[in-house]
């Protein structure tokens, strides 16, 4: 099966609201989970949100460093499937399996992940690698994490899920 790692939205200006304790720990899952999709060599697309203020804002450098995307596409809009090419992409690279790491799980990762399923995609998260904007906590609420699992393959930390890959 063909898979793709999308990295939603880590970007500095997204990160302002956490604990550099929280930081820390999310990037770390995300780092670990990008190292193994390299090593697998799995693609990776880099999606970076663009809105009026934000365009200046840069990728955190830690993930930055760490890999070269295969694409990056800025979006003006929550989900990755609007008003971008991401689709496209996908079907080029004849990817069947979305796994998704980034900032906003209640907003824009869950919206990509939506756009994705609506699209015949199977969509994969990882707890601690996905986390909320707007207040310092890796845990989703519960609505949110209801909804990860039943509509995603969720996975309870970034070690399950590098051992599944």
């Amino acid at each position: 099966m063909n898979k793709v790692l999308i990295i939603v939205d880590m970007q500095n200006i997204f990160l302002k609201n956490m604990s550099s304790k929280n930081k820390e720990i999310l990037i770390q899952n995300q780092l670990s989970i990008i190292k193994a999709c390299v090593k697998k060599k799995i693609p990776v697309i880099e999606l970076e949100y663009d809105v009026v203020g934000m365009s200046k804002a840069k990728t955190i450098s830690k993930l930055h460093n760490l890999y070269r995307p295969v694409y990056t596409l800025v979006k003006k809009d929550n989900g990755g499937f609007t008003n971008t090419d991401l689709e496209d992409t996908l079907v080029k690279m004849k990817v069947k399996e979305i796994i998704l790491i980034g900032i906003n799980a209640n907003g824009c990762v869950q919206d990509t992940a939506m756009g994705g399923i609506n699209r015949g995609y199977k969509i994969t998260t990882v707890l601690g690698a996905i986390a909320n904007v707007w207040r310092d906590d890796l845990k989703l609420s519960k609505s949110n994490h209801i909804w990860y699992q039943e509509k995603t393959s969720l996975f309870e930390s970034a070690t399950e899920f590098i051992k599944h890959l």
